[in-house]
């Protein structure tokens, strides 16, 4: 499938699931550009990505902020 081809198939599946876009593509695409950039490839009306979309967690009350939840040993880089 086409790259153009699957965004256009995360767009009408997450509009139709009231979901983020960028959730319903192939680990591909997700382990090989960051959030912003595949978000960037749709035209959504109105963004419902949250921050566990985004890459983001609570970690906790006395933890501080939120921090990046982004491992290097859970990125899958197919050869």
């Amino acid at each position: 499938m086409r790259r153009d081809e699957m965004f256009k198939l995360a767009e009408a599946e997450a509009k139709a699931a009231d979901t983020c876009p960028v959730n319903l593509l192939e680990a591909f695409y997700a382990n090989h550009w960051d959030f912003g950039t595949l978000c960037a490839g749709f035209a959504c009306e109105e963004c419902v990505a949250t921050l566990e979309d985004i890459g983001y967690c609570n970690v906790g009350e006395d933890d501080g902020p939120a921090h990046r939840n982004e491992l290097e040993e859970d990125w899958e880089i197919p050869f």
